[in-house]
C-alpha cells in the first residue's frame, strides 16, 4: 500500500504540545473564545484560597449585589474596582503560566495581568507593578493591539497609557 501524502509523520510531543518546552501557537479565533470565557468567569473560581476572604470582604458593599460572582470583566470595567482585588488578579495572572497545571494560554494570562494594572492606573492613579514606564507602556500597547480583545478593554489600556504619560510629566 502506498503512502498517503495528505498525512505526515508527527512526533507525539509536537502534536500535543505539552511538556516539550515549546509554546502552543494559538489562533486569534481560539484566543478570542478563551478570553471571552475567562472574562465571564467569577473571580472566586481562579483566585487562591488565601484571596477568597479578601474577595468576600471587598464585595460586602451595595455595589456588589452579585457577591462572589464578580467576574474579571466586571472588575476591569468597574468605575472604582477594589485595588486589593486588582493586585490579586495581577499576581494570579503573573503566575498562571508558571504552574504545572496551567490551562491558560500565556497570551490570556498576559492580557489579564496588564488589564489589572491598567484598571488600577486609570481608576485609582495607583501603580501596582514595579515595571518601568517603558515596559508598562509596551505591555499596554500589546494588549491594545490584540484583535481578540474587545474595544472596551482596549480603551481601558489606552486610558491607562494616557494616565502613565500624565504621571511622567
Amino acid at each position: 500500500m502506498g503512502q498517503d501524502t495528505r498525512w505526515r509523520r508527527v512526533d507525539l510531543a509536537d502534536m500535543i504540545g505539552v511538556g516539550c518546552g515549546r509554546p502552543i501557537e494559538w489562533r486569534a479565533e481560539d484566543l478570542a473564545e478563551i478570553f471571552s470565557h475567562q472574562l465571564q468567569t467569577p473571580l472566586v473560581c481562579d483566585l487562591p484560597l488565601s484571596a477568597r476572604g479578601l474577595l468576600e470582604a471587598e464585595l460586602i458593599d451595595e455595589k456588589a449585589a452579585a457577591g462572589s460572582a464578580m467576574t474579571y470583566r466586571a472588575l476591569f470595567l468597574d468605575a472604582s474596582p477594589p485595588l486589593a482585588l486588582l493586585r490579586t488578579v495581577k499576581d494570579f495572572a503573573k503566575s498562571a503560566d508558571e504552574r504545572s497545571e496551567a490551562a491558560m494560554p500565556a497570551e490570556i494570562a498576559t492580557a489579564l495581568y496588564f488589564l489589572a494594572i491598567a484598571a488600577a492606573l486609570w481608576r485609582h492613579r495607583a501603580r501596582i507593578t514595579t515595571l518601568s514606564d517603558r515596559q508598562l507602556g509596551d505591555g499596554l500597547t500589546w494588549v491594545d493591539r490584540q484583535d481578540w480583545i474587545d474595544q472596551g478593554l482596549r480603551r481601558l489600556c489606552q486610558q491607562a497609557m494616557a494616565a502613565l504619560v500624565d504621571q511622567g510629566t
